[in-house]
């Protein structure tokens, strides 16, 4: 039987549970009622869908960097592999990865909410 990556994460996440995180905290409220986040409380939305691995998440990375601590960012993506990265990134950078929930346009793919945790660099 090949491995299947991620494999424990879809499992838990058909479940209605959240990924395990080692390092980002998962706010489960969010988590668990995603469409509750309306798109009104979204400060930034980057619209990446059509884009792949690794392109949604360097447009993650390069807005939350730009971003105050605390800012909330939907990233649109169609890219299966995004319900994957979107939330590791979180994980490594101190992020919070808030959870999923449809476009606000009901268009293709999903929105990956993301509370900023970098601080930006002072421009003192």
């Amino acid at each position: 039987m090949p491995y299947k990556p991620y494999a424990w994460a879809r499992e838990r996440m058909r479940a209605g549970m959240a990924p395990v995180s080692f390092n980002a905290p998962v706010n489960s409220d969010a988590a668990a009622s995603p469409d509750a986040a309306a798109g009104d409380e979204w400060s930034v939305v980057l619209d990446e869908r059509g884009r792949r691995c690794p392109l949604p998440v360097l447009a993650l990375a390069r807005v939350c960097a730009q971003q105050p601590h605390g800012t909330v960012i939907a990233v649109l993506s169609d890219d299966p592999a995004a319900q994957y990265d979107i939330p590791a990134w979180c994980r490594l950078k101190g992020a919070t990865f808030l959870g999923e929930a449809s476009p606000p346009d009901a268009g293709p793919g999903r929105a990956y909410l993301v509370q900023s945790g970098i601080t930006p660099p002072s421009s003192a």
